[in-house]
């Protein structure tokens, strides 16, 4: 019989040889009643990722720690199978680089618990790390559900690594949608915010480290194009869902306005900095 967890914490792995022991320490030094497990997926990793978690899980066997291979190439790949392969109705997302604070769990799941009209849970982050001194400050989010709905056509709210959503919410609004890498997470709340409440909690209960080598770096040149990019690839597959459904569609049509209001103003934003550079050009001559 398989045993089902208060929560289960999914990280997608690749190449994080550098970081991923840290975190993984700093999960299992939780101070919670919660009973969870720690699922680990490998995306491709060709350093010494997989040594380094094997070695903690021999090391820490009392923790429910398992490593597993995504049977596809991609973070939105990676994300979606471990999801899959939880045994748990909360799911905590957690990145190779980052760290918990050691009350994340016992905070952000006693929320889950206590408000179950809460369908995504995230948190305020501390930032730190090699990038630049400047960035090593509290990035605050808006935490209560009338100032998210009223920010996210704008911009993201949450921090990817420091949220906790409903396993069921997640399959049924089709979780991380394929091409929308780089701005998968974004994607997938504006579709979640129509299924119920969403918050952030004021705690700060990640640490979240800029560094070169991570995911959302490589995403920094020419990020609008990109996020413009993979909210039409959303948008597409929405559509796509809605033929295959004979016209009815899979999503909230609230969720269709939400990414085309982000589209436009993405769009929007490209307009603003190619002008903005352009007046400096011309002027600075």
């Amino acid at each position: 019989m398989t045993h089902s967890y208060d929560c289960s914490i999914v990280i997608p792995l690749k190449n994080g040889e550098k970081y991923i022991e840290e975190a993984l320490n700093s999960c299992i030094q939780q101070e919670t009643q919660y009973d969870f497990e720690i699922i680990v997926c490998n995306d491709g990793s060709n350093d010494n990722s997989l040594n380094l978690v094997k070695k903690f899980i021999d090391k820490y066997p009392k923790f429910a720690l398992r490593l597993i291979n995504s049977p596809k190439s991609g973070i939105v790949e990676a994300l979606n199978f471990g999801i899959e392969n939880a045994n748990s109705q909360i799911i905590l997302r957690f990145d190779q680089d980052d760290l918990m604070s050691m009350v994340r769990i016992q905070t952000q799941v006693k929320f889950m618990n206590s408000n179950p009209r809460v369908v995504l849970a995230g948190s305020q982050i501390e930032i730190f790390g090699e990038r630049s001194i400047r960035d090593q400050r509290k990035y605050l989010y808006p935490e209560t559900n009338k100032k998210i709905l009223r920010k996210i056509p704008f911009a993201n709210c949450f921090a990817h690594p420091a949220v906790a959503f409903r396993k069921d919410i997640f399959n049924s609004v089709g979780g991380y949608r394929p091409g929308t890498d780089g701005c998968e997470d974004y994607d997938l709340w504006l579709r979640m915010v129509c299924e119920g409440e969403t918050v952030n909690l004021h705690q700060q209960l990640t640490s979240y480290r800029l560094h070169y080598g991570q995911h959302s770096y490589q995403y920094k040149s020419g990020i609008l194009l990109k996020k413009v990019n993979s909210l039409f690839k959303a948008l597409f597959a929405t559509r796509k869902a809605s033929q295959d459904n004979k016209g009815i569609y899979s999503v909230n049509q609230l969720s269709n306005l939400l990414l085309f209001t982000s589209i436009f103003l993405h769009l929007c934003k490209i307009v603003y900095v190619f002008f903005k550079d352009f007046l400096f050009r011309t002027f600075s001559k």
